[in-house]
């Protein structure tokens, strides 16, 4: 009985080996492990990409000049400036 239990171990134990080597084996090929790196970068681009875009709005927003719309309705009322060199 013993010696039936070991070899049912053994033999499942092999088995479960044999599987976690190949699943690592097909996982590290070339294709498959290029596909999985250009994956990864392309999703690292994607979200600076998109942290480059929040974080410039956010600048724009801080350092904004005021409206074009505004600065000219308020212009139009003042007659031109005259510049003198001193």
């Amino acid at each position: 009985m013993r010696r039936t239990f070991w070899l049912a171990a053994g033999f499942g134990l092999g088995l479960y080996a044999g599987e976690k080597v190949r699943r690592t084996v097909v996982r590290l090929t070339p294709e498959t492990f290029t596909d999985r790196l250009r994956t990864s970068v392309q999703d690292a681009l994607d979200a600076g990409r998109v942290e480059m875009r929040a974080r410039e709005r956010q600048l724009r927003e801080a350092f904004a000049a005021p409206d074009q719309e505004q600065r000219t309705n308020s212009e139009r009322g003042r007659s031109p400036r005259s510049r003198t060199v001193a």
